[in-house]
């Protein structure tokens, strides 16, 4: 696990405690989201991605040693290793999920309420699962790994 701040370790918190939220929000497939979701995912994503742009490396060795240390079935570590490796890597991987959270929110010069891009409930549910997997690196929590694969196979995501 890297060593954060009391700053950053509240940051991922307050992060992956709305990333949480959403996903029971967002566990049924018909469910509705609002833009104040949109608004908390972005958030969420730019208080992650800040934190990764701080700290420059460790990241590939946090997500192997978060994925071996995790009680996954062997079949959830693989499928998660191919989508990080599909990706480029761990910082790819959530640099994507986390950019579709954040190209979602409104700008501050357009209609407060109303997301920048067309977001579907497969783009934020997808988002907020590669966000609750960077979170459960970020923090040790090795369970945020089950939600984001379970999340991302529902949705078909990767």
């Amino acid at each position: 696990m890297l060593d954060f701040d009391s700053d950053e370790k509240q940051q991922i918190e307050w992060a992956n405690q709305i990333l949480l939220r959403l996903r029971k929000e967002l566990h049924d497939q018909e469910a509705q989201f609002s833009a104040r979701d949109v608004e908390e995912a972005a958030q969420s994503a730019r208080w992650l991605r800040e934190i990764l742009e701080q700290r420059s490396g460790g990241w590939e060795q946090a997500f192997d040693g978060a994925l071996g240390e995790s009680d996954l079935p062997e079949e959830d570590k693989d499928y998660l290793r191919g989508v990080v490796e599909e990706a480029g890597g761990f910082l790819p991987f959530v640099e994507r999920s986390l950019e579709r959270l954040e190209e979602a929110a409104p700008d501050k010069r357009e209609q407060p309420g109303q997301p920048t891009t067309e977001m579907t409930h497969q783009d934020l549910v997808c988002g907020v699962a590669g966000s609750l997997i960077a979170g459960g690196v970020m923090m040790g929590n090795f369970f945020y790994f089950g939600f984001g694969i379970g999340m991302s196979r529902k949705a078909e995501c990767w």
